[in-house]
């Protein structure tokens, strides 16, 4: 096995680990929260598929040239979503949002 495809097989396990996290604590998750995760998820798939095609297909020959162009700037792209945070940064606010909704701090706030 080549580094590339441990690296992409390390990364799968890591995706199932997390999909298993959130079913099994699904009813104890609201469903804002679940819809994050969600997202969350198809993020990391984006970013596994566009990755594992790049890599496993970047020393094949006779690739038309547009083809590879494409495939190059989703590999970019989805590197670019793991600088962004964004989807965690929408579950961080979830979550910090339904704790205090549960503890009832905002009425200290006011």
């Amino acid at each position: 096995m080549t580094g590339d495809e441990k690296m992409g097989a390390d990364f799968i396990k890591e995706i199932e680990e997390f999909i298993n996290f959130y079913l099994k604590n699904q009813p104890f998750l609201s469903e804002n929260m679940l819809d994050k995760l969600k997202k969350i998820r198809a993020e990391f798939q984006f970013i596994f598929d566009n990755s594992y095609q790049y890599y496993s297909l970047s020393k094949v020959s006779g690739i038309p040239k547009e083809m590879r162009t494409e495939m190059t700037l989703k590999f970019f792209e989805a590197g670019n979503k793991f600088k962004t945070d964004n989807p965690f940064n929408e579950l961080e606010t979830v979550i910090i949002k339904e704790m205090r909704a549960d503890l009832k701090t905002d009425n200290f706030e006011k």
